[in-house]
């Protein structure tokens, strides 16, 4: 699989996770270690940002972001493993939104290396490891933070600093580039583009949140869905409104006639005596006739 692609540097026509972002241009201006809390599963909290383009319409898309870890201690690996993901849906372009993606925590089988008859072992975490965050597959990863674990306290060291920094900057056009150049295929270079600036008070969306295994918690495509339903409901009381209000006009200028109203005030009086006891269902019907 991935793994050993990566292990043994080889270049397969499409890297793993390739294919999922829709977005051209996306920025990562914040992300945050959550370390687990009990039971529960480390995460990281970020912000994203679309930047705009001219090229493409207006349309909102979805992209996928992707968590990986590659372990350090107490048994160093040569290449990372997906740990985590979440799709985050509706991305507008100069649009900011929060998201906070869980991920397993690594974890290795408690024997020596090269021994094969200890099946009497378990399951032992990784005490050292680096989160990497990529949008376009495995080939384009990038580091975050470097996590130590000691006596199940976790301690998150950063590996990409956003205040001196600025955002992390994710370019579909220069990722292409990239794997052509790997592969040996020849491209042109795209040009330097000028990225959005980022406004500090930028407003995020409501939290969208990914657990492992679970469906998502949080999402603001649920809270968009809810605010079209209540607009909905609110279009369809004032046109009962409305319809009711024309419907007496109606009425005050076009009178029912005699016998329409005797038909009416007898099937009234029919209704009233039945809720009564006084007729049963026969009688009124044969009334109002």
């Amino acid at each position: 699989g991935y793994r050993w692609y990566e292990a043994h540097n080889k270049r397969p026509i499409f890297c793993f996770g390739w294919g999922l972002s829709y977005a051209k241009y996306m920025q990562v201006p914040h992300a945050e270690f959550q370390a687990p809390v009990a039971s529960g599963r480390p995460s990281v909290k970020m912000q994203l940002w679309r930047d705009s383009d001219a090229e493409e319409t207006m349309i909102a898309v979805d992209q996928v972001v992707q968590l990986y870890v590659q372990h350090h201690k107490p048994h160093a690996r040569s290449f990372k493993e997906l740990a985590g993901f979440g799709k985050i849906e509706g991305l507008q372009q100069k649009k900011a939104i929060q998201a906070e993606i869980e991920l397993d925590a690594p974890m290795i089988w408690d024997s020596e290396p090269g021994d094969k008859t200890a099946y009497d072992k378990g399951w032992a975490p990784v005490t050292e490891y680096t989160v990497f965050i990529s949008l376009h597959g495995v080939e384009h990863a990038r580091p975050l933070f470097t996590v130590k674990v000691e006596d199940g306290e976790h301690k998150a060291l950063r590996e990409y600093d956003f205040d001196q920094d600025g955002p992390m900057k994710f370019d579909q056009e220069l990722a292409v580039w990239e794997r052509s150049q790997a592969r040996g295929i020849v491209l042109q270079k795209p040009a330097e583009r000028e990225w959005d600036l980022i406004p500090s008070s930028s407003p995020s969306a409501a939290l969208e949140k990914f657990e492992v295994g679970k469906a998502q918690v949080e999402s603001t495509v649920s809270a968009t869905w809810r605010s079209a339903l209540a607009a909905l409901l609110v279009s369809g009381t004032l046109l009962c409104s409305v319809t009711h209000l024309l419907l007496q006009r109606r009425l005050q200028r076009h009178p029912p006639s005699r016998a329409c109203e005797g038909g009416l005030r007898s099937a009234s009086r029919a209704d009233q005596d039945q809720e009564e006891g006084l007729l049963n269902y026969g009688d009124a019907a044969a009334l109002v006739a």
